[in-house]
């Protein structure tokens, strides 16, 4: 399925959306893996949206600090930078990007059963197709004393109007 932002320029919701748009990403398919590069470089050159990614980034770099030593994987890195805050971070994506270093899905991870100390995820559990068999990958590949810390969408009343009227994604409150 392609995504692109919902176009109803003309109402409020529309002008509201249009201002947080990253003028970049007007009007291209947010699919593409090329799209991840683009978001990567407005980012990285928006120090507001650089600073909200390094608040979460610095979250997620404490939450696997006291980890056993040992390999650390983001999955779903898009177009993140996480790697500057967590060493030796291993970036992966369902599509290849220039600066991943792996290519991999959640739901088949391509390493040792208990060989990584930590799995991070930014936005990235609400679109493992299977998450049952995501944790069980999960558990398999984690060290003892290892972590999985994530960050991923709540929904609460404020939240349900963004998402149903200024998000690009689908959006159904009711799916398990």
């Amino acid at each position: 399925m392609k995504l692109t932002m919902k176009n109803d320029s003309h109402s409020r919701w529309g002008a509201l959306r249009r201002r947080f748009e990253i003028p970049e990403l007007r009007g291209v398919d947010l699919d593409a893996p090329e799209t991840s590069t683009l978001r990567r470089q407005a980012v990285l050159n928006d120090p507001a949206k650089r600073y909200a990614f390094t608040v979460w980034y610095r979250k997620l770099a404490g939450a696997v600090a006291e980890v056993p030593p040992g390999a650390k994987i983001e999955l779903g890195t898009g177009g993140g930078f996480l790697d500057e805050f967590v060493p030796n971070l291993i970036r992966t994506d369902v599509v290849a990007l220039p600066f991943l270093d792996q290519v991999c899905s959640a739901e088949d991870l391509p390493f040792e059963d208990t060989s990584l100390s930590a799995i991070l995820m930014i936005n990235v559990l609400h679109h493992v197709g299977n998450a049952r068999e995501f944790f069980r990958e999960a558990s398999r590949t984690l060290k003892p004393g290892g972590r999985v810390a994530m960050i991923e969408p709540t929904v609460t009343p404020l939240s349900r109007a963004v998402y149903r009227h200024l998000h690009h994604e689908p959006f159904d409150p009711g799916a398990s």
